[in-house]
């Protein structure tokens, strides 16, 4: 599975970096901490997850949320933020984002709903077969 990590802070996007590497059921992972290089990397690297942060100096993960059906409809997408009591999660959903993480203490429902997402792309794959 090949994962992009959008969030502005460094440090956090880094240590997401390297504790996913560990996960066996991940390939690749990459980090971007600006809104036009995450959108520049979903066109080129059409990642499988996107872990997108919502707050951003320069706007926030909606625009990048909103930008996904036409670069890169095939990612799916997990906020993972510290702000989600002060985002609106209906115009996220709007653009098809259904999944929500508090990253101030929840690592491992992270972990977690990279397995799920892992097993339910794995059956797919197997079905469609």
């Amino acid at each position: 599975m090949n994962i992009l990590i959008a969030d502005d802070e460094t440090a956090i996007a880094r240590r997401l970096e390297k504790l996913l590497r560990q996960l066996p059921e991940v390939e690749i992972v990459n980090s971007r901490t600006r809104i036009t290089d995450a959108v520049l990397a979903l066109i080129e690297l059409q990642p499988d997850l996107l872990i997108l942060d919502h707050q951003f100096p320069n706007g926030t993960g909606l625009e990048i949320a909103r930008k996904l059906q036409h670069y890169s409809p095939g990612t799916h997408v997990v906020v993972y933020s510290a702000f989600l009591l002060d985002i609106d999660k209906q115009r996220y959903q709007e653009a098809g984002i259904q999944a929500f993480i508090d990253k101030t203490h929840e690592v491992e429902e992270l972990l977690e709903c990279i397995q799920r997402y892992h097993t339910r792309m794995t059956r797919e794959t197997i079905d469609s077969n």
